[in-house]
C-alpha cells in the first residue's frame, strides 16, 4: 500500500509465480545467475562480522585513538562518515602511535565502501534476475513447463516416500536410545546401591549414643537394615 494523491492505493511491487514458483524456475534454469547473486548475499552478510571482529581485536589505547569513529560504549563502530573523518585527522596528525588505528581504521572504511557498493548491486541484480524468471516462465514452452510442474508438485512427494524408510529406522534408533538410557541402572545395581546404602546406614547408627531405650530402638532399626528379623 502506497499513499498517492492523499490516498492509499495498492501497488504491484515484483512478480510471482502462481503456478511455478520463481524459485524451480531459477533452480532449473537460471542456476549460474542465481549462484552469482547467492554470493553477492553471502559476502553481504560476512561484512560486519569481519568489521564487529576487527573492533574487538582492538585494545583500549587503540580505542581511545579512534574517537568518534567508535560510539562511547566502544562496542561498535561509528557511521562511515566519522570513520572517514576520524582517518583523515589521524592521518594529518603523523603520529607513529596510530600507525595501528589508521590501518585497522583503513580496512573498516574499505569494508563499509565494499558493503554500500554490493548493496546496490544485489538490489539492482536482484530486480534483473526477477525480469529473467519472469520473461523465461512467459515463454516456456508446455513441454518445459510441465517438467517444472513435476519438480512443484511430484519430486517432493518422492523424496518424501525415499525418506520414509531412513525416517522410520531413525524412529526406531532414538526409541532404542531412550529405553537404553531408562534401563542403564539395572535392578542389580540397585540392589546394590541399596545394600551398600543400608550397610553405610547401619554403620553410622552404631556411632550414636543414648538412653537404654533409645539404644534398643536403635538396635532394632540397625537390625531391620541388615535383613534380620
Amino acid at each position: 500500500m502506497k499513499k498517492k494523491n492523499n490516498r492509499e492505493q495498492e501497488v504491484q511491487e515484483g512478480w510471482k509465480g502462481h503456478i511455478i514458483p520463481f524459485a524451480i524456475v531459477q533452480e532449473a534454469c537460471l542456476k549460474e545467475e542465481m549462484n552469482h547473486l547467492a554470493q553477492k548475499e553471502e559476502r553481504l552478510n560476512e561484512i560486519p562480522s569481519e568489521a564487529e571482529q576487527l573492533l574487538e581485536d582492538m585494545t583500549e589505547d587503540e580505542k581511545d585513538f579512534a574517537g568518534d569513529a567508535v560510539d562511547q560504549d566502544k562496542n561498535s563502530w561509528g557511521s562511515a562518515k566519522e570513520i572517514k573523518a576520524v582517518l583523515k585527522e589521524l592521518k594529518a596528525a603523523d603520529d607513529e602511535a596510530y600507525a595501528s588505528v589508521i590501518a585497522k581504521l583503513e580496512v573498516v572504511e574499505a569494508l563499509n565502501k565494499e558493503e554500500s557498493k554490493l548493496k546496490k548491486e544485489v538490489k539492482k541484480e536482484k530486480a534483473t534476475f526477477e525480469i529473467l524468471t519472469k520473461n523465461m516462465l512467459e515463454q516456456m514452452s508446455l513441454e518445459n513447463a510441465k517438467k517444472l510442474l513435476g519438480e512443484k508438485w511430484i519430486t517432493p512427494i518422492s523424496r518424501g516416500i525415499e525418506k520414509l524408510p531412513e525416517n522410520l529406522i531413525q524412529y526406531l534408533i532414538n526409541k532404542v536410545e531412550t529405553l537404553s538410557k531408562k534401563y542403564e541402572t539395572t535392578f542389580m545395581d540397585l540392589e546394590k546401591e541399596i545394600h551398600e546404602t543400608e550397610g553405610t546406614l547401619s554403620s553410622m547408627l552404631s556411632d550414636l549414643t543414648g538412653s537404654d531405650y533409645d539404644m534398643k530402638g536403635i538396635s532394632e532399626l540397625q537390625k531391620l537394615l541388615k535383613g534380620d528379623f
